[in-house]
């Protein structure tokens, strides 16, 4: 069996649940992707419910993080956004 393709997506989520985290700057590197791509991939993962906490430095570049229990399971489907209690 092949062996999955690791996505760019997958990337940058790997350096944010990192225990250093990432800034904008080194995710650009490590993707290729201009700033602004970088920004709507983490945009999306907000979205799908992790939580990415930006910690500013005075004079250092702001540096993200998701923590390890935000990190939805990847199941394929789709919540309806409806608790059990309705």
């Amino acid at each position: 069996m092949p062996k999955a393709q690791t996505t760019k997506k997958d990337l940058i989520r790997r350096q944010l649940t990192s225990a250093r985290g990432a800034t904008i700057a080194s995710l650009m590197q490590l993707t290729g992707w201009q700033e602004h791509s970088v920004r709507a991939a983490m945009s999306t993962m907000r979205k799908a419910g992790a939580t990415i906490t930006p910690t500013r430095q005075n004079g250092k570049p702001t540096v993200y993080r998701i923590e390890a229990a935000s990190s939805p399971a990847k199941t394929g489907s789709k919540s309806s956004g409806k608790s059990n209690n309705e």
